[in-house]
């Protein structure tokens, strides 16, 4: 039985190959080979992505950065841009402005916490993220920072930071430190 399917199967490929549309078949090699030259040289379209409309679109994406509990995910690693995206960095002083601004200085001078101007020496930008976005500190932090880390006004449920603008502060203090 199985032969028979097999058989069949051969015949229906060789049958459909002979009943090609014939203008399929006709086809010139040599025009074949240009179409296929030609598209391959083709420019693919182009894409600013420094288009504020564009990112805007972008923003509005919102990323699913949770699991099923509801708790923020712990975030591994940040892929930072080549250059400093300046419409992240406003979004980042904006959120700086209203979260950040009444502890933290931009600069390496402590005011009632410590200054943000030399923080990505001595933090990776997810330790940021995860700071502020509410990821168990026991997950990220050394034990003997949590006491301390505790204090921080965005590890308060209602002042937690999006994974949007967390990633806006890291680019604006990427940009503090260049």
């Amino acid at each position: 039985m199985k032969k028979i399917g097999i058989l069949f199967v051969i015949a229906l490929g060789i049958w459909a190959c002979q009943n090609e549309p014939k203008e399929a078949q006709a086809q010139d090699p040599r025009e074949m080979e240009k179409a296929i030259n030609s598209s391959l040289n083709e420019e693919p379209p182009q894409v600013d992505l420094n288009d504020p409309e564009l990112q805007e679109k972008v923003r509005k994406l919102e990323p699913k950065a949770h699991n099923n509990s509801g708790e923020p995910i712990l975030i591994k690693g940040v892929n930072l841009n080549e250059t400093v995206n300046p419409q992240m960095v406003m979004k980042g002083q904006q959120v700086y402005q209203k979260k950040c601004a009444s502890c933290h200085n931009l600069n390496d001078k402590a005011f009632k916490a410590s200054g943000f101007g030399d923080f990505l020496q001595r933090r990776e930008p997810a330790f940021f993220m995860n700071m502020v976005t509410g990821v168990k500190l026991e997950d990220f932090a050394p034990a003997s920072d949590i006491s301390t880390l505790k204090k921080c006004w965005t590890r308060q449920e209602s002042n937690k930071l999006t994974i949007i603008e967390a990633r806006d502060m890291v680019e604006l203090l990427v940009s503090e430190n260049q």
